[in-house]
């Protein structure tokens, strides 16, 4: 392999541009663009709408503070939203405690200090390097306990729980909503990484018209008396033997009898266990044209994916023989009445 043939990264410090149009451009940027940008995002350039964004970030910061102080005790600001922009009441008097301007000014932060780390590299400078440390201090100090950073959506949050008031959603503006859902998400232990936008869609609307719905990771989501929470199923019941008699099985009671019962599954006798679905699994039924996969069997049959973690899959060498409500595999079927064993399943409320 030729080296020449093939692009390498180079260290900044060892890249000069030293074309006229180019290099006065930079030039323009290091000397009046990064200290005009740093006033604005200060809201000191006269006569300028003012952005709010460093003091969003101070606000920010004191709300974490107060946040974890406070726990279940803190109290959210209430806003006045026009649209895409939040404004003071009074422009010459604005909350100290509240947000202000528009719902993407954090990101201009980001776009300054890359700026500067850029203009650093070739031009060190005691003075803009201590500025730019002190706004990391201010930015850091705004940055959820999990890094996650969006200064408005997350103060628009309870301070910790998976769980916030529909109203704290819906008078959001709609361009937030999403980004408000998305932190909500974060908390659960399965992340959010199987979220997409259709998911924070719909749990928005979910806040309007109340109910469940189901979401990636088994994740649920409830929205009753005026809350959203979310929430994971709990876990999935150990694998365990079959005896004769009574089992326990997470929710269900499986009894196992050598007695013909009306409802009851019966298969060919011999031992079995019990445990919840794999992806993997396939059965072959009777009359079907070959295996197919558990998981479609069971969306065939209505049992929804919160249902499925402890649905009984009873198994002959870990293999499914028989699933309740679905039925049972060829292989397992019963070859004469006198080899038979039959699998009555109930909830365990006797349901």
């Amino acid at each position: 392999m030729n080296r020449k043939d093939f692009s390498s990264p180079l260290d900044l410090k060892q890249v000069q541009i030293t074309d006229e149009f180019w290099g006065r451009e930079q030039e323009l940027v290091r000397q009046e663009v990064i200290p005009y940008q740093w006033e604005a995002l200060n809201d000191r350039v006269p006569d300028a709408a003012p952005s709010y964004c460093m003091r969003n970030f101070k606000v920010a910061g004191k709300m974490m503070h107060r946040k974890k102080a406070e726990g279940e005790g803190f109290v959210e600001p209430a806003y006045t939203f026009r649209g895409f922009e939040a404004l003071p009441e009074g422009p010459k008097n604005p909350d100290p405690d509240k947000f202000y301007g528009f719902v993407f000014q954090d990101s201009d932060f980001s776009k300054w200090i890359e700026a500067v780390g850029y203009s650093l590299i070739n031009h060190p400078d005691p003075e803009l390097e201590k500025t730019a440390d002190e706004a990391i201090d201010i930015v850091c100090a705004a940055q959820a306990e999990n890094g996650y950073l969006d200064g408005e959506a997350a103060a628009l949050l309870p301070p910790d729980g998976t769980s916030v008031p529909c109203e704290t959603v819906l008078s959001a503006p709609p361009v937030l909503r999403p980004r408000m859902l998305r932190l909500l998400a974060a908390r659960l232990p399965v992340g959010k990484k199987d979220f997409t936008a259709a998911h924070y869609q719909a749990l928005a609307q979910l806040c309007h018209t109340g109910g469940a719905l189901s979401l990636p990771g088994g994740t649920q989501a409830l929205c009753r008396g005026g809350t959203l929470s979310l929430t994971l199923p709990p876990a999935p019941p150990e694998p365990q033997p079959l005896r004769e008699g009574r089992n326990t099985f997470g929710p269900w009671h499986i009894t196992v009898t050598h007695t013909p019962a009306p409802g009851a599954l019966a298969l060919q006798d011999g031992p079995l266990t019990v445990r919840s679905w794999r992806r993997d699994d396939r059965m072959t039924l009777p009359g079907s044209r070959g295996p197919r996969s558990l998981k479609r069997l069971l969306s065939d049959r209505g049992i929804a994916p919160p249902q499925r973690d402890t649905w009984p899959v009873l198994c002959r060498d870990d293999r499914p023989a028989a699933v309740w409500q679905v039925g049972t595999d060829t292989k397992a079927l019963p070859a004469d009445a006198g080899h038979t064993i039959y699998i009555i399943i109930t909830q365990n409320n006797g349901g």
